[in-house]
């Protein structure tokens, strides 16, 4: 009990720090004036406001709001997101940075995350219109750095949180976070182009850093190419390359965030951890990158000759090995996320807490605490730290909903356990490309577990294509709506046309065509756009929807979900679709379960609500 109420006041605390730190504006960075913190900076004022939102602050969600609104109101008509933004007494006349030497290529992915992260827990969608013209906008820009079109962006130093530290090139934070912002784009206002785009963009993060997978355009020079096909394991692990170089130091905020948003393949997550847990070794606590440069290491010229206002990067302080309560936080809050066994969790949790008790942690909120004697450094009243604090505390349902990952992890391990099963045995099926349907109920997982079996098979080198029913409806969501509360023998088969649909399939598996042109559901214009798909690119279809199994023949595999309307409702309502009718969704749901109950018997895998494969009634044929 007492272990309890000390944890609650903690909370309490560090939330009365950020109490304060609420500015007409939005969160300042910190109460002091101290290197202009007491500033509106886009990434503290976005990493604040989801550890207000993970905490279910209600009482601070106009702040948040506020926070987000500013900063938008501030973006350059060029895109650039604000550095930070300083206001007179009077709140007027903003003065505007959008970074030193460079720009901050981490603030727009800041914003998004915390943006769309604020509306799915606030339910105020006031702002939807508003982030997703931010989101289309920055995808363009974002995708100009890439200037090869490789998926993966090329950033200069300092920009991001590190900002004094040296690592520039392919930064792996950066491609984590512009992974991140684009996958609860592509989530939260069900966007084809940004699910493709964050999953194109996973592969390449997958290939580069971890090692994992194959990839057609390599961003690695020849030489790169020969000293990498070496090395595996936790060897080929970096944190950032470019031509010139590769760089090997751990960099626990990225590496972190990796474990916690799921990229990569379970046994890359243990590696992640391993290296974590090598860099706590020898402190108490997880420094912010490891090893720590000193006097001797050719980067130590780096550091003294970027720096503002003060030379920071000694050994051990700041940047260059310091424990940052920020840094602890979200990798506490993403290890918890695993379900596994972890003695690097219960390690940091402990050194986490000597080090809140040990120095007057709850009153001062030290921005870092110094590697070599664990004095509390830098800046004080740092709502960073604060938000660090609430990350660590943070419950499972709001970290789920923060990463977008399953909300019952067991489960979760469950479906990767189940695609790896059915990635195994459709591997060995004769017919190429090889066609894998999956069915179930409105909200029982299919696109999921579709996604989920195209990112495995694209780790063992096999290029699939997702065929979605979404896309080939013969009205948009709001108009097909309409004619649905109009008329409920509307809801069923005859919704989709599967005719586009067979010819579309017929095609990518008999390739008698180079591309086919295919729908793209637009769910924010309402509209179907086109986009061309080109045929001979896959070794398997995935075909996904309510009604798939009519188009399917006995020779086709085939997956149901096993999850009926009752399970589904509360998921599919979360989906926050505007156009769906609260009063005849459960009419129109159990129209769905009376038709679909009769695809169950066609299917070699049945999986039920508990992620449990419970038959596998038909036997592939294989090689």
């Amino acid at each position: 009990m007492k272990d309890e109420n000390t944890q609650n006041n903690q909370i309490q605390l560090s939330l009365s720090l950020i109490e304060k730190a609420a500015s007409p504006n939005g969160f300042v960075a910190s109460l002091d004036e101290n290197d202009n913190y007491n500033r509106i900076w886009t990434r503290d004022a976005m990493m604040t406001s989801i550890a207000v939102l993970c905490q279910e602050k209600k009482s601070l969600y106009p702040v948040v709001k506020k926070s987000i609104t500013t900063i938008i109101s501030q973006i350059h008509q060029d895109g650039w997101v604000p550095s930070n933004i300083c206001f007179g007494d009077d709140g007027s006349n903003p003065i505007v940075s959008y970074g030193g030497p460079v720009g901050r290529i981490d603030n727009v992915f800041w914003l998004l995350i915390g943006g769309i992260y604020y509306m799915e827990m606030s339910d105020d969608l006031s702002l939807k219109d508003t982030l997703y013209k931010l989101a289309d906008k920055q995808l363009k820009i974002t995708t100009s750095w890439e200037f090869n079109g490789k998926e993966l962006m090329y950033c200069p130093t300092s920009s991001n949180w590190a900002d004094e530290y040296p690592m520039e090139g392919y930064v792996l934070l950066n491609q984590i976070l512009r992974y991140w912002a684009f996958k609860k784009v592509g989530g939260f206002y069900e966007s084809d182009l940004f699910t493709v785009k964050s999953n194109a963009i996973k592969d390449a993060i997958g290939y580069h850093f971890f090692g994992e997978g194959q990839c057609k355009q390599t961003l690695f020079t020849e030489i790169q190419d020969q000293e990498l096909s070496t090395l595996w394991g936790v060897h080929r692990i970096m944190s950032s390359f470019n031509p010139g170089g590769i760089n090997k130091k751990i960099d626990s905020l990225a590496y972190s965030l990796a474990i916690g948003l799921g990229i990569g393949t379970l046994e890359t997550e243990v590696r992640l951890e391993y290296l974590l847990n090598k860099a706590s070794q020898g402190h108490i606590g997880l420094p912010s990158f490891h090893p720590i440069i000193t006097k001797e290491d050719k980067e130590y010229q780096q550091l003294l000759s970027n720096y503002a206002y003060s030379f920071k990067n000694k050994a051990g302080h700041f940047h260059n090995g310091g424990i940052w309560p920020m840094v602890n936080g979200w990798t506490l809050a993403c290890l918890s996320l695993t379900k596994r066994e972890s003695t690097l969790y219960e390690k940091l949790d402990a050194d986490f807490h000597q080090l809140r008790g040990k120095f007057p942690y709850f009153k001062n909120f030290s921005e870092y605490f110094n590697a070599n004697n664990y004095e509390a450094s830098g800046t004080k009243n740092l709502c960073f730290s604060a938000a660090g604090h609430l990350l660590s505390k943070a419950s499972e349902k709001s970290l789920c909903q923060l990463f977008g990952r399953q909300t019952n992890l067991i489960d979760y391990v469950h479906i990767r356990d189940n695609v790896q099963q059915i990635v195994d045995l459709i591997s060995k099926c004769k017919n190429k490309p090889c066609v894998l349907f999956i069915s179930g109920e409105s909200g029982s997982g299919k696109t999921t577990l579709a996604h989920e079996i195209s990112s495995f098979l694209q780790l063992a080198g096999k290029n699939s294509y997702v065929m979605n029913q979404d896309n080939y409806f013969h009205l948009p969501p709001n108009q097909n709506h309409s004619k649905r509360i109009n008329d409920l023998s509307w809801v069923g088969i005859n919704e989709i046309n599967l005719e586009l649909m067979k010819e579309h399939l017929n095609t990518l598996t008999q390739k008698n065509k180079s591309e086919i042109k295919v729908p793209q559901l637009n769910r924010i214009f309402d509209r179907f756009d086109e986009c061309n798909v080109e045929v001979d690119a896959f070794d398997f279809v995935i075909v996904e929807g309510t009604y798939v199994f009519s188009i399917a023949t006995n020779e086709d595999m085939k997956v149901f979900l096993n999850i009926n309307y009752m399970d589904t409702l509360k998921k599919r309502n979360s989906r926050n679709r505007d156009s769906i009718d609260q009063e005849i969704s459960p009419k129109i749901l159990d129209i769905e379960h009376r038709i679909i109950k009769e695809f169950c018997h066609q299917a070699n895998w049945i999986i039920d609500k508990t992620q449990t494969i419970i038959t596998n009634s038909f036997p592939i044929k294989t090689h």
